[in-house]
């Protein structure tokens, strides 16, 4: 998001490339959770949950949970090609893309430049090596915080104008899907689905789509709980093809702005309607689990 704001701050307030962009950052993130087992939690849960049922390896994961990621990546890309149609991207009703240099911070010493480059490099590689040091990412985000807060790259009015908004979007979300789990309705609506009158291939479109709807509506980490063990009880003899699509479509709930963190964030911005993130969801939504469930039944 920070990579294109300096793009949409040079588009006029209507102009659809702005939308396209804020709607492709958000669900990109959220596609990109699909394709290895470090990539979301959900995936680390269904692979724990098959290790002496089946093997699914790190290099079997990809190759299960990349190509239904790319084909649900050309879709979003042609969904945001014909819904947000610009006939020019430097038409009448923009302004130039701004150059580089007209992002030049005067006053901001070039060492703290470093460091922020610095921290932003070591953040990272922390969190993509959590299963090396098994320091959890939560722990992780506090080493920007610390770095920033102590070097005095950031006072206490620039943590005030962080967007509280955006954060309490998100603990909304997590508080909305903890109660769905705490009180049993999670559950009872799994319990609901006719699963043993199904095929295998029913069973498992049945249990991905219902891991869509909760998802939408709270964590998929914790929709991963609650459905991984009901999907390993209802797929004996075949784990592997409804407990990998169910991991993958954990990642295709994006319909609304508390579905996942990266819609919340590009929604915090103020460009996007709700419906902007409703309409490609449900796209999503719809098509992921029927990909996913697919492939898998073919290459597993």
């Amino acid at each position: 998001l920070a990579i294109v704001t300096p793009i949409t701050s040079g588009l006029a307030a209507g102009n659809p490339v702005r939308q396209s962009l804020m709607v492709g950052v958000a669900f990109s993130a959220n596609l990109g959770g699909m394709g290895t087992i470090i990539a979301s939690p959900p995936n680390a849960i269904a692979a724990g949950a098959l290790r002496g049922v089946a093997t699914v390896d790190f290099a079997r994961w990809v190759w299960l949970g990349l190509p239904p990621a790319l084909v649900a990546m050309l879709i979003l890309w042609i969904f945001l090609v014909l819904r947000y149609r610009s006939s020019d991207l430097t038409d009448s009703s923009t302004s130039p893309v701004p150059a580089a240099d007209d992002f030049h911070v005067v006053g901001v010493p070039t060492w703290q430049k470093f460091v922020v480059l610095f921290t932003f490099i070591a953040t990272i590689l922390l969190w993509f090596t959590q299963s090396v040091h098994q320091i959890p990412a939560t722990v992780v985000s506090f080493l920007p915080i610390c770095v920033f807060t102590s070097l005095g790259i950031l006072d206490e009015r620039d943590i005030c104008r962080l967007r509280w908004d955006v954060l309490m979007l998100i603990a909304g979300g997590l508080s909305l899907g903890l109660a769905v789990a705490e009180t049993g309705l999670a559950t009872w609506m799994v319990d609901r689905l006719p699963l043993e009158q199904l095929s295998p291939v029913g069973t498992a479109l049945g249990l991905c789509y219902a891991t869509v709807v909760l998802s939408n509506l709270m964590s998929n980490t914790a929709a991963a709980n609650i459905l991984v063990p009901i999907a390993m009880v209802a797929s004996t003899g075949f784990p592997i093809q409804t407990v990998v699509p169910l991991a993958l479509s954990a990642s295709a709930a994006m319909c609304l702005p508390i579905s996942t963190p990266p819609n919340a964030i590009v929604f915090g911005t103020g460009h996007l309607r709700a419906r902007d993130l409703a309409e490609g969801g449900l796209l999503l939504g719809l098509v992921i689990p029927a990909i996913a469930v697919g492939w898998c039944q073919w290459a597993a």
